[in-house]
């Protein structure tokens, strides 16, 4: 066949014309672009909308759909203060509370004693919102409650309500489930608040909260859409080795549904080394602090946010210094020592830290990826910029080999095609992702590149003559995390 192919000018028209047909398959330049999609999977309070993802365009439009004062309304406003990218797309999955199992609410109080002998201001803290009530010499314990309580009750925004009962004020979640036992409780947050004169004030954490929504469950009913993160509120080893599984299936070769996840967990040193120690995953990652004024979710939603700017602009930077816009420190009592958050990270869990200006920032995101399927140690993947940075290329060469080759035909290489017969070959393609490869390496993406075009091997399947098999070995780019250096001065 010496005539030229066309798609769409058919070579036996009669019709008298000029007639001409585009091919756009060859016009782009560089790496591809993709919107980052974000799911937060929260708890909701309108029934009508549960179990399935909404795109969120603002915060006053998560609280439109979801709830004012719902913990997935809470995660969307403080992932969004941590946003600057155009190309991440914010979805919320709000769920309902277990229909079954008998959960409950958690609560905790503020119990104050005694009258105020000096006016001052009782100066409290409930999930990192500021409460202020001012006091009057003379006031006692059950009318300084009851002004606590109904100042609490202003705050329409927090994921709790206040009610009051003689001078105890009890601090109650607005969802069922162990999620609500992380919403902060405190007085005297800032060095120099003090409880009035006459007055004391005994604060009792949040506890109590059982039941949760089935993770794997929720997860089942995403199918197969896409989403790059999924932000949680799980923190229980059952549902976080559910989400485990469900991210590590979405990556399998078959299915290309690549995605991380992340959540948050407070707890003792201890008891979080011990966590970590039955977790091995690398999609998985899990910040631990010891304190925080934020509840865990409002954490996962933002340590999340700030990540996937990062990872969206650049999979392979290192996450690490990136400060938590809008998140108040840990008191001091509530830090890990330096110490502490280095074991944390040996054991796979992530660490955010206080700078000098008091803004908490991600000290390095790490994933709990220990060890490999045969139980020996490895680090291979123990920062997720290294799976993220694998999932782009992955991702970016079905873009090229689908762009570059759309409904080609397939012939081995030796054949005398015109350029319009739309056939592939084995080495064409090969020098398809070599170009890539090139490109690549100039975005910071891998090194050695001319050691990688070397190692490609692109060949024709002996058995299935449609398919295309490759094998490549990239050299992924190194985050520069350390710098050691030995000073020996001389006198």
């Amino acid at each position: 066949m010496d005539s030229l192919s066309f798609t769409q000018i058919p070579l036996t028209t009669r019709s008298p014309g000029q007639y001409v047909e585009f091919d756009f398959s060859k016009m782009r330049n560089g790496l591809p672009g993709r919107p980052y999609r974000v799911l937060c999977i929260g708890l909701g309070t309108f029934p009508s909308d549960l179990d399935r993802p909404v795109r969120v365009d603002s915060a006053d439009h998560a609280k439109a759909i979801f709830g004012q004062g719902s913990m997935l309304t809470g995660m969307c406003a403080v992932f969004n203060d941590q946003i600057n990218s155009r190309d991440i797309q914010l979805w919320g999955m709000p769920l309902g509370e277990p229909a079954t199992g008998d959960p409950t609410a958690a609560t905790g109080t503020f119990v104050f004693t005694g009258t105020a002998t000096k006016a001052g201001i009782i100066a409290l803290m409930v999930e990192q919102q500021r409460i202020q009530v001012s006091v009057a010499v003379g006031m006692t314990a059950a009318q300084t409650a009851a002004a606590v309580s109904a100042k609490i009750n202003t705050y329409l925004d927090l994921s709790c309500t206040a009610g009051v009962s003689t001078a105890t004020v009890t601090v109650t979640s607005r969802h069922k489930g162990t999620a609500g036992n992380s919403i902060y409780l405190a007085k005297n947050y800032d060095p120099g608040d003090r409880v009035p004169i006459g007055l004391t004030c005994e604060v009792t954490a949040m506890s109590g909260g059982t039941g949760d929504p089935v993770a794997a469950t929720k997860l089942a009913l995403l199918g197969d859409q896409a989403f790059d993160a999924i932000l949680h509120f799980w923190t229980d080893a059952t549902n976080i080795a559910a989400v485990e599984a469900f991210a590590a299936d979405r990556a399998i070769a078959t299915k290309r549904n690549y995605c991380w996840s992340l959540t948050h967990k407070t707890d003792s040193y201890s008891t979080l080394t011990t966590f970590a120690a039955s977790r091995n995953s690398a999609f998985a990652p899990i910040v631990a602090m010891k304190g925080t004024p934020w509840p865990s979710w409002k954490v996962a939603a933002a340590v999340g946010g700030a990540c996937a700017n990062s990872i969206a602009n650049d999979p392979a930077t290192p996450l690490c210094d990136l400060v938590i816009k809008g998140m108040l420190p840990p008191k001091d009592n509530d830090r890990f020592s330096g110490t502490e958050r280095e074991l944390l990270l040996q054991a796979g869990l992530a660490t955010l830290d206080v700078n000098d200006a008091g803004k908490v920032y991600i000290q390095l995101l790490v994933t709990t990826y220990k060890t490999n399927e045969a139980g020996y140690a490895d680090d291979g993947l123990y920062l997720l910029t290294r799976l993220t940075t694998l999932f782009y290329i992955s991702w970016a060469q079905q873009v090229l080999i689908a762009e570059t080759y759309p409904r080609y035909k397939l012939g081995d290489d030796g054949g005398n095609y015109l350029p319009s017969a739309k056939v592939a070959t084995p080495s064409q393609i090969r020098a398809t992702l070599a170009a890539q490869a090139v490109d690549f390496g100039k975005a910071g993406l891998i090194e050695n590149v001319a050691a990688y075009i070397d190692a490609l091997v692109v060949t024709r399947d002996a058995t299935d003559r449609d398919r295309v098999n490759s094998f490549q070995r990239p050299d992924l780019i190194n985050g520069f995390l350390k710098f050691a250096s030995m000073i020996q001065p001389l006198a």
